[in-house]
């Protein structure tokens, strides 16, 4: 994700001391949508106070890959549709 956003330019991983990520996501409600309809679930940090923030909780190889590989198809249809 590190690699992946910056680049998009879709947002931002905040540095990390536990075992999950703080991530500003400029298109939040787009993405949320596109993960929950491939069973992706990510926290929503709303409730926090952080209105363009999530969570997303260092989980096993696989997961963490298809997670990243999910947000990068996001990021890339995004940027086609405009």
């Amino acid at each position: 994700l590190e690699e992946i956003l910056p680049g998009a330019p879709e947002g931002s991983v905040f540095p990390r001391e536990a075992n999950f990520l703080l991530v500003k996501i400029r298109r939040k409600p787009e993405l949320l949508r596109y993960l929950a309809e491939r069973r992706i679930h990510v926290r929503d940090c709303s409730s926090f106070g952080l209105p363009d923030f999530i969570r997303i909780g260092v989980r096993t190889d696989g997961d963490n890959r298809r997670l990243v590989d999910t947000c990068r198809n996001f990021f890339l249809e995004a940027a086609r549709n405009g």
